[in-house]
């Protein structure tokens, strides 16, 4: 049985690069983990990865006893082991029935593994049903597993410590054989602190893939395809060329190219206000915001310096973004790829120029300082923060920061020890994340007073 998980009209040379490199790590036992930006095509790579005939095209003969198994973690409405093993259970039938050829004893086995553990209301009995059905797939003749988790961030994020690290003893029972991949937008560790899920984090983070834009010819293929789609004509080879600059070859930003040319038949590639006009268009600017909001704060604050030309070769959120392919060198120094995303870098530059301006996200525990955004803050974090923003540009004095302190611990309190050094412990974690992003802005005076120096 074959569906839209696993089956796509791409060609098996799809991706060829990355998917080669993500399989040569699958191959040798180890584990891995995916990250993209906004629209970068992860879910297309996971799907890709997850075709039998992509397997053969990489692989060989040595394909037929692999199976990719692709686990929609969209699919999951909680985030608890019993909820995750089961749709791992369901995954693993969809895989079984697509092998070719299908070793139909062991789907049937599966099936009922599945199907008893979805009946049943314990937990234990799911964990040991999907620890059977992996060694049911193993009897089978297959000697390599790979489990691609999709859109895990959420699960990384919310998932129970028991449901991450519980993906670890299903892989020491078959080291080398049962190896997973996951699919975030996020680094797994700016998802998490990497203590409450470490088991599961060492297995997948010593070996992070960037998924960067298309190479040409997948670009080329997507411009025909929307072309041929949406009756958008008269694209010559040169123009075709444009639209792949325009773009730096990122999926999201070519399809909301093509998209705002299909809207508005006007808009023409050799038209000399045609990029102005897609630089400030409605369906081009969502998805620039989209991989802008994608990025991490260290990665923002390079771009934006990227964007004046003063970013040195060292500055921490380069590499990372060279990786992903949003910035790429140039003689001098490093230029952003898409004139398209380069503008909307550039627009962002008044806001984030100013002095003094905060912005405080309560529902997502986040703060702007000067458009810059400190993420994932705890409660106490983000009163701590609060409470010295609106003193700005005065200092706070130690008792009033113990005080808020006090008042927001009751609901969630991070450290142990005195109240006095748990405080010291909350502002030196504060001062750690305003220098990584190199606001370095947050003095902590010898007698306890905190301030803001913008």
């Amino acid at each position: 049985m074959k569906d839209e998980r696993t089956m796509g009209g791409r060609p098996v040379s799809f991706r060829r690069d990355l998917i080669r490199r993500v399989l040569d790590v699958l191959t040798s036992g180890e584990s891995c983990s995916l990250v993209g930006v906004g629209s970068s095509g992860k879910s297309n790579v996971a799907r890709h990865l997850a075709r039998r005939d992509v397997l053969a095209y990489h692989l060989g003969a040595r394909a037929a006893a692999c199976l990719s198994v692709l686990v929609n973690c969209t699919d999951l409405t909680e985030y608890t082991p019993v909820a995750l093993h089961r749709l791992m259970l369901d995954a693993l039938v969809r895989a079984l029935q697509d092998a070719v050829p299908s070793p139909n004893g062991a789907t049937a086995k599966v099936v009922a593994l599945r199907d008893q553990a979805i009946a049943s209301a314990s937990a234990e009995r799911a964990r040991i049903n999907l620890k059977d059905a992996f060694a049911t797939v193993f009897r089978s003749g297959f000697d390599q597993l790979f489990v691609l988790l999709d859109d895990f961030d959420p699960v990384a994020q919310r998932a129970p410590t028991a449901t991450l690290n519980g993906l670890r003893p299903f892989r020491d029972d078959h080291k080398r054989k049962l190896m997973y991949a996951t699919f975030t937008r996020r680094e797994l560790a700016y998802l998490r602190a990497e203590a409450q899920f470490q088991e599961f984090y060492e297995l997948v983070a010593a070996h992070t893939i960037a998924i960067g834009p298309y190479g040409d010819d997948d670009a080329r293929a997507l411009v025909r395809e929307l072309s041929e789609q949406w009756g958008i004509g008269g694209l010559s080879p040169a123009a075709v060329e444009t639209l792949l600059a325009w773009s730096g070859n990122h999926p999201g930003l070519l399809r909301a190219i093509l998209t705002a040319m299909h809207r508005e038949p006007s808009i023409r590639v050799g038209a000399t206000e045609t990029l102005s006009r897609l630089q400030s268009h409605c369906d081009v600017l969502p998805e620039c915001g989209h991989i802008w909001e994608s990025l991490e704060a260290e990665e923002q604050a390079a771009l934006i310096a990227v964007a004046c030309g003063t970013a040195p070769t060292e500055r921490d959120g380069l590499r990372s973004l060279e990786a992903k392919g949003v910035i790429h060198t140039r003689a001098g120094g490093y230029a952003i790829r898409s004139p398209i995303f380069a503008a909307f870098v550039a627009s962002q530059l008044p806001s984030q120029a100013g002095r003094g301006s905060f912005e405080f996200d309560s529902a997502r525990n986040e703060v702007r300082i000067n458009g810059y955004p400190i993420r994932d803050l705890s409660l106490v974090e983000l009163s701590l923060l609060r409470r010295i923003c609106e003193r700005y540009p005065k200092p706070v004095s130690r008792a009033d920061l113990l005080a808020d302190m006090l008042s927001h611990e009751s609901l969630a309190r991070q450290y142990g020890g005195s109240p006095e050094a748990r405080l010291s412990q909350y502002l030196a974690g504060l001062k750690r994340r305003l220098d990584l992003i190199k606001l370095d802005c947050l003095r902590i005076y010898p007698d306890g007073a905190c301030q803001l120096v913008l």
